[in-house]
């Protein structure tokens, strides 16, 4: 397809777009208010993944990696070399809400990882334009197999996370 084509397609979908508009502006104007149902959705939260100032778990990122270490090494039916994806949300005021299962490792031992995600203690709020603001963590739990033959939390898929 050549720079002529492109153009004419890009003109094309442009007017249809502003045809489209201007026809459903018209068409709304000529019903009253009162016989018109409600399109409207609730707001949505605005939720980030990233912003100015990250939230902060309560004494840094090697706390974050203590406190999950302390609550995930339970060993009981957990294989080596599995790894799950947890996400879980950062409210304004520092909470963790809305903790769940991106990626499962096996149904008991993700509830243990949601439990010990829900019980956190409250962060320091992410910060977006000087408001505080939802942000949205993804995070990996591994666990592996050391030379001993004992199960541990890897915590190596930590580091990248800016926390």
């Amino acid at each position: 397809m050549n720079t002529k084509h492109i153009f004419q397609a890009a003109l094309a979908f442009a007017l249809a777009a502003i045809c489209t508009v201007g026809y459903a502006q018209n068409n709304d104007s000529a019903v009253s208010d009162t016989t018109r149902p409600s399109t409207s959705l609730p707001e949505e939260e605005e939720v980030f993944w990233i912003c100015e100032q990250m939230p902060k778990f309560p004494g840094g990122n090697d706390a974050f990696k203590n406190y999950l270490k302390e609550h995930l090494n339970s060993k009981e039916g957990i294989k080596p070399n599995v790894k799950g994806y947890y996400s879980f949300i950062i409210n304004e005021q520092g909470n963790v809400e809305k903790v769940c299962t991106a990626r499962s490792i096996d149904s008991t031992i993700d509830n243990v990882i949601v439990n010990a995600l829900q019980s956190m203690p409250q962060w320091v709020p992410g910060t977006m334009r000087g408001k505080n603001v939802k942000v949205a963590f993804t995070i990996p739990i591994e666990y592996k197999k050391d030379k001993k033959g004992r199960i541990y939390v890897n915590m190596r898929n930590l580091k990248k996370l800016k926390l």
